[in-house]
């Protein structure tokens, strides 16, 4: 029976090599794994970072893209209200050269004077002149008899 202990022994010894060389593989390919994971994991942070850089830029263009439009946009409408600032003040300077018989130049030093004792703006001062001559201005409606029809001259009363 030597020959079978000697046999299992060396078929034991062989099963324990291959043993032994498919756990040296098995952990070479570990360590291949572990190491292609930390290629991709840096290679994900710098994809990451960039992103984030990325990112920032996009809010910065956009942010000053915002406030390029928002600055367009209030040049605009300061113009806008210049515009019609103007448009009420040279109506209230013709209103008071044509009541008061000033000059142009007369008329907006008086719209001036009376901003500044009235503490407003020259405009709010003659958009109150032209409104007040506007309303002055308005057809007053006939409020003889209310409720009651004018009768004509040639209508006879109804009994």
């Amino acid at each position: 029976m030597p020959d079978d202990g000697s046999a299992s022994s060396s078929r034991f010894e062989l099963l324990r090599a291959q043993a032994e060389s498919a756990r040296k593989q098995s952990q070479a390919t570990v360590r291949r794994a572990q190491a292609a994971w930390e290629k991709v994991s840096a290679e994900w942070q710098q994809v990451e970072a960039r992103w984030r850089r990325t990112e920032q830029v996009r809010a910065r263009w956009l942010s000053h893209a915002a406030q390029n439009e928002e600055r367009q946009y209030a040049a605009h409408a300061r113009m806008q209200a210049r515009l019609t600032d103007s448009q009420v003040i040279e109506q209230a300077k013709g209103i008071l050269m044509a009541e008061c018989g000033f000059t142009a130049d007369q008329a907006f030093d008086a719209l001036r004077r009376a901003a500044l004792s009235s503490q407003m703006r020259v405009p709010d001062v003659a958009a109150t002149i032209v409104v007040r001559t506007a309303e002055m201005e308005q057809p007053k409606p006939d409020r003889s008899l209310p409720g009651h029809r004018r009768q004509s001259r040639n209508s006879s009363p109804r009994s």
